[in-house]
Formats: structure tokens, sequence, C-alpha cells
């Protein structure tokens, strides 16, 4: 009995380790995501705002450095490249801002959304989920 026990476990333990690595992947990439949204939001409701633009700039380029510095697992490999282009939209709508472009912080708003779409559809798809 302890035998069969110990062999499942042996068996289990690459599966716990690739959702330890997988969590750990998506519980960063949702605290990002969420704190690019917050900080985008409140700039969206004044959004001709320079002063706050270049307040939360700084916060945006070190969110999506994090991004690209991230270790990811090989299987969220493919998704990760739009949550790197969904954080560098959301940092260049800041910049948008800060340089009184408002159609440009639109664009790079919307484009930052649907790179976000993206990136969550092929977790979704590759049978993962964001954390709450």
């Amino acid at each position: 009995m302890r035998r069969r026990a110990l062999c499942g476990l042996i068996v289990a333990l690459p599966l716990f380790s690739q959702l330890a690595h997988g969590g750990t992947y998506l519980s960063q990439a949702s605290a990002l995501l969420k704190g690019a949204e917050v900080e985008v939001n409140a700039l969206r409701k004044r959004s001709f705002d320079q002063q706050m633009a270049r307040t939360l700039l700084p916060i945006a380029e070190a969110r999506r450095d994090a991004a690209k510095a991230m270790v990811v697992p090989k299987e969220v490999m493919r998704t990760h490249p739009h949550l790197l282009l969904c954080l560098e939209s959301y940092e260049r709508a800041i910049f948008s801002v800060s340089e009184k472009k408002h159609k440009s912080f639109l664009l790079n708003l919307e484009r930052a959304r649907r790179e976000r779409s993206t990136f969550i559809s092929l977790l979704k798809t590759d049978g993962w989920q964001m954390p709450a």
C-alpha cells in the first residue's frame, strides 16, 4: 500500500511542479495587468492631465521591464508576447497623455485591451486561468 502511494506521489510531482511554475507566472502577470489597468483607468478619467501621466509613466515603464524579466514557463511561452505587447501599449498610452496626444492615447488603450484579451484567450485555450 505504501509503495503505491509513494509511486503515485512520484508520478504526480512533475504535475505539481508545472502548476507551481504556471501559478507563479500567472500571479505575476495578473498583478502586472491589474496595476496597469488601475492606472490607465484613472488616467482615462483625466486624459488631459499631463502631470498625472508624468507621474505614472516611470511606474508603467518599470512594470513593462519587470514583465520582460519574468521567468516564463514553457507551458505559457506562446502567450507571454501578448502580455508584453499589452503592457507596452499601456505604457505608450500613458506616454501619449504626457505628450498631449489624446488620439494616440485612445489608440494605444484599445491596442492594450486587444492584447490583454488575446493573452487571456490563449491562456484559456492552453488550459490556464488568470487568478482572480
